[in-house]
């Protein structure tokens, strides 16, 4: 089910989102990792994506740069995370979807592209959550 989008400005992207991370989730869009935060809210909210097959959303996450936008677009507002880093961690590392008690944003894919032996992760904290009319 899609909940919203993500647009990610400094490399031209706009994806749905949808929630659930198995692969017939991904395979259409970045996936709501089940049990983390949702975007706006406080904790961390954290979406797997493909970087080269499929629709492959976070194809060059390795481009993002502290301070750029990443922008979810929810029912009823617009969440502006910040990057705040890019790391490469093991497919084990599962304490990048740990909770945190602020608003912050975790994007993760395979890394690198064409293989799937790390992680990239991108970490951001929230800027902005700007209210809208829904539709």
């Amino acid at each position: 089910m899609q909940i919203g989008s993500i647009q990610i400005p400094a490399i031209g992207e706009v994806s749905p989102v949808f929630e659930g991370i198995t692969l017939t989730v991904i395979d259409h869009g970045p996936g709501h990792w089940p049990g983390s935060a949702l975007p706006c809210q406080a904790g961390n909210t954290v979406f797997p994506g493909h970087r080269v097959t499929h629709t492959h959303p976070f194809l060059n996450l390795d481009l993002l740069r502290p301070g750029d936008q990443i922008v979810f677009h929810m029912p009823g507002r617009d969440c502006v995370y910040k990057v705040t880093q890019t790391l490469v961690v093991h497919p084990t590392d599962l304490w990048i979807t740990n909770p945190t008690t602020s608003p912050t944003v975790t994007l993760v894919a395979c890394h690198p592209k064409h293989s799937a032996a790390e992680r990239i992760v991108v970490k951001g904290i929230l800027a902005a959550d700007i209210p809208r009319p829904t539709t």
